[in-house]
């Protein structure tokens, strides 16, 4: 009988140390997704109210393997049947931090108007009626700002 571990054993153990945390992370990071994909799923069918932006907008650093970048969020309130909420969303992805703050200051300034759809069961949960893929060369091709939906 021997005791200890064969070559063959502990590559096996290192293989199990590197491959359970990755599929572990992949499998949160799907659930994640899944998650948002139904919260948001039938959203476009949601009431819609009007809305205002609230403050200049925020820039949050993001970083990846290959750079930091800037995300461009803003906070935004709107009242369902007389009680005020608050969302926050996120618009633009930016390289330089100046290019984010210049877009919040020309784009979206405080008390911008905006159309806000809310879910009925829960009006605490939101989401905007604009697209922030829709953009070209950091300026965007239409916001939908000030048009509701039927």
């Amino acid at each position: 009988m021997t005791v200890g571990l064969r070559a063959a054993d502990f590559f096996e153990v290192i293989r199990l140390i590197f491959w359970v945390p990755f599929f572990l992370g992949v499998a949160y990071a799907v659930l994640r997704l899944l998650l948002v994909v139904r919260k948001f799923w039938d959203s476009g069918d949601w009431p819609t109210v009007d809305g205002k932006t609230i403050g200049p907008g925020q820039i949050k650093e993001s970083y990846s393997e290959r750079s930091m970048d800037y995300e461009a969020t803003i906070t935004y309130e709107y009242q369902v049947s007389g009680t005020s909420y608050r969302g926050t969303s996120f618009l633009k992805l930016f390289k330089k931090k100046e290019d984010a703050e210049a877009f919040l200051r020309e784009h979206m300034p405080e008390g911008t108007p905006i159309v806000v759809h809310y879910k009925p069961e829960d009006a605490g949960t939101s989401r905007l009626e604009l697209d922030p893929y829709e953009f070209d060369d950091d300026e965007p091709i239409s916001l939908n700002l000030g048009q509701k939906s039927k």
